[in-house]
């Protein structure tokens, strides 16, 4: 990361490319120097799209992302151990180890895991689950935790590349959906620089920390071209 910041520095006419742990990167030059465009490889009539994403959401570029293993049950509790990780989810306080073991050696074909690391620690995972009925088999739903210490690190924006890649390059999705509190901005805004729109709002959408709270039901069309600049 530190080489790509000296060429944004040095170099202020910008118009770099170089290939990232989750993906491709073209620094562009702005006046405050904060923006990067994250290309998308996306399959939609041959089309490359990319994204503006802040500089300071990748802030750490050393993000491994791979499958989850049964081996990763202690890692992936350790996450839902995390205030924001099971404050931002449906998951509880305090998950066993046992949970995690069995849902991840039990994992069904339909449902896709992964996970991420900084330095060899699993720092966050999500979860990609294309729906069953036929009539919706071009849906994919997904659901993200991160640890409190690797927020804005990054890990989120290489997660959600992973999944949206697989989306759209290998099992043909044409729509994904996922559900976000109203008071999660950072989560908000990091998926509409993915392209997903807020549908909708369900009120008292779950209980969290003795109180209803609200979710917004948002989700994003691969072939919906104005939620992205095409390059």
């Amino acid at each position: 990361m530190a080489m790509l910041l000296d060429e944004l520095t040095e170099k202020p006419s910008g118009g770099y490319q170089r290939i990232a742990p989750f993906g491709q990167l073209n620094i562009r030059d702005t006046t405050d120097r904060k923006v990067v465009v994250l290309v998308g490889r996306y399959s939609y009539r041959n089309r490359i799209f990319s994204l503006m994403l802040p500089m300071e959401g990748l802030a750490n570029m050393d993000v491994e992302i791979r499958r989850a293993e049964p081996s990763d049950a202690r890692g992936v509790k350790d996450i839902y151990d995390c205030r924001s990780a099971y404050e931002g989810t449906l998951q509880l306080p305090h998950p066993s180890i046992a949970l995690w073991e069995k849902r991840l050696a039990s994992t069904p074909d339909n449902v896709y895991m992964y996970v991420a690391l900084l330095d060899g620690e699993i720092v966050g995972t999500l979860g990609l689950e294309v729906c069953q009925n036929p009539r919706r088999r071009h849906v994919g739903s997904l659901g993200m935790g991160v640890k409190d210490k690797a927020q804005g690190s990054g890990v989120g924006t290489a997660l959600l590349s992973t999944a949206i890649d697989l989306a759209d390059n290998w099992l043909a999705l044409r729509r994904l959906e996922l559900t976000v509190y109203v008071d999660n901005k950072r989560a908000i805004d990091l998926y509409k620089r993915f392209g997903f729109d807020i549908e909708g709002e369900a009120k008292d959408f779950a209980f969290r920390g003795g109180e209803y709270v609200g979710a917004f039901y948002m989700a994003r069309l691969g072939d919906e071209q104005h939620r992205a600049t095409e390059q």
